[in-house]
């Protein structure tokens, strides 16, 4: 018997799913970055060839799995995308090895337990919601596009991702990610935060961050959704006068307060300072 050590034999890419005749087609998407010729063995006796570089597999199961499909004939290091949503994942095996997919994405499989460093090559699209893939904040890649929505098993502050890259954040839901700054997201466009169970003093801190961020953020006209759930900011969204939300330091230059005043600050520029202004801040 080959020990694990010295076995010869190249890594593959695997999954291990439990799907069956009434889930449908088990219809995993593969692209290299070359044409070349992928078999996958499906693990019930069946197996499927395709040529290309976008090899788009599609089979039905007679029987509810474990099922183990095996993808041969691939380096794993010519894998640009990996797409097995919704397929009844369970699980990935060998996919830290895909170094070169920028994109991948296994939403819609409730069971899917990998580690979030399992898909630490998606710099360009990480696609997971609704996955039961675990670990830290820290954990996620650079990656222009991150959707972690309803992962309970990722954990951390907010302010542990590092992606100042990235440019659509969707967390939604996943609720045992806790608030923090997100100052880091200096290219963001949109971000859904919404139904997170969080207090007012979270949102708070998260509002308070993007105000003294405002002018490194590159783009106009970014969203963010951070109601639902959540508890309302802190103040009242009101124009500049002075009371417990503004205060006019010098003759017509206004300091927002409270949170609520920054978000109407992040709209509008009160002072003209000539950051990127926000085009929508959905709150409680």
């Amino acid at each position: 018997m080959l020990s694990m050590r010295n076995d010869p034999r190249p890594a593959r890419l695997e999954i291990i799913t439990n799907c069956g005749p009434a889930d449908g087609t088990f219809d995993p998407s593969i692209k290299t970055s070359y044409s070349t010729t992928i078999t996958c063995n499906y693990g019930d006796g069946s197996q499927e060839t395709l040529t290309g570089t976008t090899h788009n597999f599609s089979h039905t199961y007679a029987a509810v799995g474990p099922h183990r499909a095996v993808f041969r004939g691939v380096p794993l290091g010519a894998i640009t995308v990996i797409d097995f949503k919704a397929d009844c994942v369970t699980q990935i095996k060998n996919l830290r090895r895909c170094i070169n997919a920028t994109i991948i994405q296994v939403y819609g499989n409730a069971d899917l337990s990998n580690s979030l460093i399992d898909y630490c090559s998606a710099t360009s699209d990480l696609r997971i919601s609704d996955t039961s893939v675990f670990g830290g904040c820290s954990a996620f890649p650079n990656s222009e596009r991150i959707y972690a929505t309803g992962c309970p098993k990722i954990t951390g502050k907010i302010s542990e991702i590092n992606a100042p890259s990235c440019q659509y954040l969707r967390l939604n839901m996943s609720t045992n990610i806790s608030a923090g700054s997100i100052a880091q997201f200096v290219a963001i466009r949109e971000i859904y935060i919404y139904s997170m169970g969080w207090n007012q003093a979270s949102v708070d801190l998260v509002i308070t961050s993007m105000w003294g961020a405002r002018a490194a953020y590159t783009y106009n006209g970014a969203s963010m959704q951070i109601g639902g759930t959540n508890a309302a900011p802190s103040g009242n969204f009101i124009a500049p006068i002075e009371g417990a939300d503004w205060h006019e330091d010098t003759p017509g230059h206004w300091i927002p307060l409270t949170p609520k005043a920054m978000i109407y600050d992040l709209l509008n520029d009160v002072n003209s300072e000539g950051f990127k202004k926000w085009a929508v801040i959905s709150a409680s």
